[in-house]
C-alpha cells in the first residue's frame, strides 16, 4: 500500500535512529549530527518537495540522503554566519548543504550524497508516472518508496546499509588532520590544476582563471586553524595579490578573523 509523507519520515527514522544514535549522533527533525572538536559530522534525508516534483516529475515524498562536516573556523566564513539552530548544549545544527561533503568524488565537489546501491529502475519508474527527461531517469541518487511493500521493506533495508558503508565506516576518518585538508583543498586544487594554475604558478591577469576564489579563501582559513604559520602566510599573500586583480566584483579586503591569528592547533 502507498506511504504517506509522515509515514514515510517515520519509516527513514525507524531505521536510521538506533545506527545513527549507537555512533553518538543526535536528531534535530530531519538531520543527524554529532560534534567531535571542531568538526560537527551531519546526516539528512531531505525530501524532494512539491516544486521539485512539479520540475522533473518525480514524487515529491523521494529523498535524497546528504552528509558531510562543518568545520570551525572554515565553514562559517564561507558560508558568512554561523548555523541558525544550536541544540540545548549549544551544539550547533548545520544544513548539509553549507558543509563539505565527505561522498563527493575528489573531481567533483558539486556531487554529493549517498546514491543507491545499485541503478534504480528510472525507466520504470518514469514510464509510470510520467518523467520525460532522460537525464532524470538516468540519476540514481533518489529514494523513492515504492506501493508495493516487499519493495518498500528492501529500501529501508538498503537505506541502513548504504548509510552505514558510505557514512559511518568513514567519518571518524576526517578527524585526521591530513584527510580533512585533502577533504577541504583536493577538489578545487585540482580545479585548478586542469587549467594550468597550481601554487607556484603566478596568478593570471584574469583572477577567475583557476577557481581561485574559493581555494585561496579555503587554504587560507584552513592552514591558519590547522597548518603551520609558514602554509598560512603563504596563502594569505597570495588571496591578497588575487584580490588586488580584476575583476573587481569581488570584495577587496578580507576580514579581520584573517589576520587576527585567531586559528588554533589542530586538537581533537
Amino acid at each position: 500500500m502507498p506511504l504517506e509523507n509522515k509515514d514515510i519520515v517515520k519509516r527513514i527514522h525507524r531505521t536510521l535512529d538506533p545506527l545513527m544514535k549507537g555512533e553518538g549522533f543526535a536528531r534535530s527533525g530531519r538531520i543527524y549530527y554529532k560534534q567531535a572538536g571542531d568538526l560537527i559530522f551531519v546526516l539528512s534525508t531531505v525530501a524532494v518537495g512539491a516544486y521539485f516534483s512539479s520540475v522533473t516529475g518525480w514524487p515529491s515524498h523521494a529523498f535524497s540522503v546528504w552528509d558531510g562536516v562543518w568545520v570551525e573556523g572554515i565553514s562559517p566564513a564561507i558560508i558568512g554566519k554561523y548555523p541558525k539552530k544550536q541544540d540545548k548544549r549549544g551544539v550547533y545544527i548545520p544544513e548539509p548543504h553549507t558543509c563539505f561533503h565527505i561522498t563527493s568524488p575528489p573531481d567533483n565537489a558539486l556531487q554529493y550524497g549517498i546514491d543507491r546501491a545499485h541503478p534504480h529502475p528510472y525507466e520504470e519508474w518514469g514510464q509510470k508516472i510520467g518523467v520525460e527527461n532522460p537525464a532524470e531517469r538516468q540519476r540514481n541518487d533518489l529514494w523513492i518508496v515504492s506501493e508495493e511493500e516487499a519493495q518498500q521493506a528492501a529500501l529501508f533495508r538498503e537505506l541502513e546499509q548504504q548509510v552505514r558503508e558510505k557514512f559511518l565506516d568513514r567519518y571518524n576518518d576526517y578527524t585526521d588532520i591530513t584527510a580533512l585538508e585533502g577533504l577541504i583543498l583536493d577538489a578545487p586544487r585540482l580545479f585548478n590544476h586542469r587549467r594550468g594554475v597550481d601554487d607556484d604558478t603566478p596568478l593570471p591577469k584574469d583572477s577567475n582563471a583557476g577557481g581561485q576564489q574559493y581555494y585561496l579563501h579555503y587554504a587560507t582559513l584552513f592552514h591558519q586553524r590547522y597548518g603551520t604559520e609558514e602554509q598560512y602566510l603563504f596563502y594569505l599573500h597570495r588571496l591578497e595579490e588575487w584580490l588586488k586583480l580584476p575583476p573587481h566584483s569581488y570584495q577587496k579586503t578580507l576580514p579581520s578573523c584573517y589576520y587576527c591569528g585567531c586559528g588554533n592547533p589542530f586538537r581533537l
